[in-house]
């Protein structure tokens, strides 16, 4: 089982790839899910960060990069993770355009 994590700017300045990050997400599951089991968490990120289920969530709202907030988030997430017992990877992407908004 792999544990992914993607943390995913959201802000303003990424409202430009937003088509380009969804199709560049969606073929990373599906190559990773071809190999092995996975378990995604989505964390989207720009004042707040926010936990979801779903890629569809993310809204590439006109805000801020509060990066240290999705590593909070991911942090609280990672610790109440009750599946360490399964899991045989876990792995962290980042994916920003390291802009400020």
């Amino acid at each position: 089982v792999i544990d992914l994590f993607l943390l995913i700017d959201d802000s303003g300045s990424m409202s430009q790839f937003q088509i380009e990050t969804r199709a560049a997400i969606k073929k990373l599951l599906s190559m990773i899910s071809e190999q092995q089991d996975v378990d995604v968490t989505f964390i989207s990120f720009s004042n707040e960060a926010v936990y979801s289920g779903n890629l569809d969530d993310l809204s590439f709202q006109n805000a801020g990069t509060n990066i240290l907030q999705a590593f909070k988030v991911l942090n609280e997430i990672a610790l109440k993770t009750k599946r360490y017992s399964k899991i045989s990877k876990r792995i962290i992407i980042f994916i920003s355009d390291g802009q400020d908004q």
